[in-house]
């Protein structure tokens, strides 16, 4: 808007602004989510042109900040009012408070105009991702990977996958961000602290190579063309020569490993779970418990929290672990478990060979979907890692609660029932869907909620297996689904007879 409050009407090829008047004026920032993931239609209005950009409390640039606004590798509708000018000419594009997730800062805040680019073709793309991969110094890890997933989203793919350029870029920001992901010393790199960066990784395929060495260090690296992808494939995965000595994995969470073989000794390290090394040292025991001695820290290990680790056995016994053993499993535990279904750091092919590993791979994910026991992750508010994360989820994951959580898709439980179908356990994997899945949204609806559970999850259950061990439970809950039902609608028919 102009100084006597009209909008200019010159377009971005002629030298105007690319703002054009919008019924509720909505500005497109790729950063701030008011829409799913999924979401496949492709921006009219502006996006941000930077990682991050400021935004103040006036249109100035000496005016006091209010928030940063960061690209995530989400794409969402953002409000925005009006335009100003300030006194040397810059226009500024006034935000929405609800926008920076302020929503009690009623005047909302203001980024320069010069700081954002036309959401309509996928040149912003460009715009993000060249200062990243030619820049000197190694970007922020957040920086790359939001700007990579937003490469990916559904409403640039096609487009990127189209352009030699674009996809190329794509790739050297993976190399750029797996690089910055690995900055640092070990226990501090990003890929230490966040598992969830792991399976980022893991997902970007066979251009990935992994090494590690015999105390558990390892790398991953992108290779950067077909060339050198077809010279590598054979050799890429470099591994210590086999130490002498038996093979063991650590089937615990944050195992102490102790400078002498006693629960009262000190424990300078905490051995990571599914962590695999060789010890030369029969075991010692001390005090009615055998006790294993870890080479590369030279300190001991209690033997029950390992397994021999030549065989999948160790896997199950992690996940059996995990179920019932009651032991403190944190949110990184959870993490470390999930892990272990990915290509190279984990056990893939056990995982998806196993109907008990795969429920158990669901069980541990929907576990890890929210924060701490009963709180969703809120996809509005989710942060690089999050979004890179649950996009390498892919299908497995779903939204839920009127797009407010994510959560373990329906697409999820009936691929694994249906790959598992003659495995006597399959039962178990649909009796799991019918009972537990909630990737569904019925805005309050009593009669959606009944049909959902009854017609959509039970009765395939009990349809599929008429005499089943679950049959009673089945029916118990889709009585209580439909007596839930009949109790909402009454209550709404109250005001008047065709109020339900």
């Amino acid at each position: 808007m102009n100084g006597r409050g009209r909008w200019p009407s010159q377009s971005c090829a002629n030298g105007g602004s690319f703002l054009r008047p919008a019924a509720a004026g909505l500005l497109s920032a790729a950063v701030l989510v008011a829409a799913p993931l999924a979401e496949a239609q492709e921006s009219a209005y502006p996006v941000m042109a930077a990682p991050e950009v400021v935004c103040r409390a006036a249109p100035t640039h000496s005016s006091g900040v209010v928030e940063v606004l960061e690209v995530t590798g989400k794409i969402g509708t953002v409000g925005w009012a009006r335009t100003r000018a300030d006194e040397r000419g810059e226009t500024w594009v006034h935000v929405f408070p609800h926008v920076i997730g302020r929503p009690w800062l009623s005047e909302g805040c203001w980024v320069p105009e010069s700081k954002l680019a036309s959401g309509r073709e996928s040149g912003h793309l460009r715009t993000l991702a060249d200062p990243l991969v030619s820049a000197d110094e190694l970007p922020p890890f957040e920086h790359l990977l939001a700007v990579h997933t937003l490469f990916g989203h559904p409403v640039y793919r096609e487009r990127v996958a189209k352009s030699t350029a674009l996809a190329r870029l794509r790739t050297a920001l993976a190399a750029k961000a797996v690089e910055a992901a690995q900055w640092g010393w070990l226990g501090r790199r990003p890929v230490d602290r966040d598992l969830r960066i792991i399976t980022w990784i893991e997902s970007l395929g066979d251009r990935v190579r992994y090494s590690e060495d015999a105390s558990g260090w390892g790398e991953w690296h992108v290779e950067m063309s077909a060339a050198e992808a077809e010279a590598g494939r054979g050799d890429g995965e470099r591994t210590e020569p086999a130490a002498p000595g038996r093979e063991l994995a650590v089937i615990a969470p944050d195992a102490a490993c102790r400078v002498r073989p006693s629960r009262t000794a000190p424990a300078p390290r905490v051995l990571r779970l599914d962590l695999h090394f060789r010890t030369h040292r029969a075991d010692t025991a001390v005090g009615g418990e055998a006790w294993v001695f870890h080479p590369p820290g030279s300190c001991w290990v209690a033997a029950a929290h390992t397994a021999p680790g030549d065989s999948p056995d160790h896997v199950t016994l992690m996940a059996d672990r995990f179920l019932t053993s009651g032991e403190g499993w944190s949110t990184d535990n959870h993490l470390a478990l999930l892990v272990l279904s990915s290509r190279h750091w984990g056990h893939r092919d056990v995982v998806e060979a196993s109907p008990v590993l795969g429920l158990r791979r669901l069980a541990v994910l929907r576990g890890v979907l929210r924060i701490g026991e009963f709180i969703p992750i809120h996809p509005r508010y989710a942060d690089a890692v999050t979004v890179a994360w649950i996009a390498s989820l892919g299908p497995d994951v779903s939204l839920t609660a009127e797009g407010h959580a994510w959560t373990v898709s329906d697409e999820a439980y009936l691929t694994l029932y249906g790959k598992h179908r003659s495995d006597p356990f399959a039962e178990e994997i649909l009796w799991t869907y019918a009972s537990e899945s909630d990737a569904y949204s019925c805005e309050g609806d009593p009669v959606c909620g009944a049909v959902r559970a009854i017609d959509g999850r039970l009765s395939k259950y009990w349809t599929d297996f008429p005499e089943g061990r679950h049959i009673a439970g089945a029916v118990e809950l889709g009585r209580a689904a439909l007596a839930r039902a009949l109790e909402q609608c009454a209550a709404a028919r109250a005001p008047g007879p065709d109020s339900c």
